[in-house]
């Protein structure tokens, strides 16, 4: 009798066991379709773009010694594939959350065609353009809070709210 409920219990925990590692793989299959839309939607291939960007940097920059802009042309593109990867692992699982297997399967087909490669690529290229005004912006709203909230409560500053890391 013993026997039995021994094997009736490993059989219970293998059949309950067996949901939980199908969420599992569900969660893992969905995360990486996640992250091949991430990379598809970002122009999946940057190098090139980020080298020419380099190449206008070291242009505009004449101080730097031959040696130093080797350096700088070799290892600046290995440090921004290591950031994108580091990205890319940490918004997949909230592109996982937030978007359902058809929205990220309709993404990756989209951005997989010439059109959708095209669209990508030129949206990183305008985010890179707009990255100086985007600051700019940010400064001139900051500034007219400030002034708005220091009107309403007799302050020479805005408080700082930090974010809740959500």
């Amino acid at each position: 009798m013993r026997i039995v409920l021994i094997l009736l219990a490993a059989v219970a925990a293998l059949l309950s066991a067996e949901p939980a590692s199908a969420q599992a793989r569900g969660v893992a299959d969905r995360t990486a379709l996640a992250e091949r839309y991430i990379r598809l939607s970002m122009g999946d291939d940057l190098r090139p773009m980020i080298e020419s960007v380099i190449e206008q940097q070291l242009a505009a920059d004449d101080g730097m010694t031959p040696e130093q802009r080797a350096w700088y042309r070799d290892n600046v593109p290995v440090f921004f594939d290591t950031f994108m990867n580091r990205l890319i692992d940490l918004l997949a699982p909230r592109y996982a959350a937030n978007m359902t297997d058809e929205e990220l399967n309709a993404g990756i087909a989209f951005f997989s065609s010439t059109m959708g490669r095209s669209l990508a690529r030129k949206q990183v290229e305008l985010q890179v353009d707009m990255e100086e005004h985007l600051y700019e912006a940010a400064e001139i709203m900051t500034e007219e809070i400030e002034a708005k909230y220091c009107a309403a409560f007799a302050c020479d500053t805005l408080p700082i709210v930090s974010s809740s890391g959500k």
